[in-house]
């Protein structure tokens, strides 16, 4: 199945998930992150972070220069949490 929604699996310990999305996205609905968003926070069994994040923009293009490096920035501020959360992990 090609939408991620009907792929997600109840009791599964899904890694820490950031999903993105455009208010004015016109490719990508913004409710269709938003609806595997909550699927993903009642289906994972792992207690990892799922967060969403929805900007202003639309896909890819018509975004400043400013939102852009935002959203860069936000992601690899996720990356290094979630990569230093691992780190302290017990092994």
């Amino acid at each position: 199945k090609i939408d991620p929604y009907y792929n997600v699996r109840d009791r599964q310990p899904y890694p820490a998930v950031l999903l993105t999305a455009g208010w004015r996205d016109v490719r990508v609905k913004h409710w269709n992150a938003a609806k595997f968003h909550a699927r993903l926070l009642e289906a994972t069994s792992s207690g990892n972070p799922v967060l969403l994040r929805v900007t202003d923009s639309g896909h890819s293009g018509g975004r400043t220069a400013e939102a852009a490096i935002d959203l860069d920035t936000d992601v690899t501020a996720f990356f290094l949490w979630r990569l230093a959360a691992s780190a302290r992990a017990p092994r």
